[in-house]
């Protein structure tokens, strides 16, 4: 409901109305951003999922540099004979 024209005035009832209305129009516009939030949240979970999931095939790079250093250390001692 739009207001009336300057000079027309108000009354208790159109005031009413058009509060009723713009509340309502507040309050679909709360539910749709909620209902919003919660898709995107639950895309965000199930990506962090994806990631962490993927991040425990790989090896990390203290792993991978102390098992070199291993192998070097065992080739240095077996090619030393």
């Amino acid at each position: 409901m739009t207001p009336p024209p300057h000079g027309s005035g108000w009354t208790i009832e159109t005031l009413k109305e058009h509060w009723e209305t713009i509340h309502e129009r507040d309050q679909n516009a709360l539910r749709l951003q909620a209902v919003e939030y919660e898709r995107r949240l639950d895309a965000l979970n199930n990506e962090h999922a994806r990631i962490a999931k993927a991040q425990a095939t790989y090896v990390s790079y203290s792993v991978l540099a102390t098992v070199i250093s291993i192998c070097i250390a065992v080739a240095a001692i077996y090619y030393r004979h």
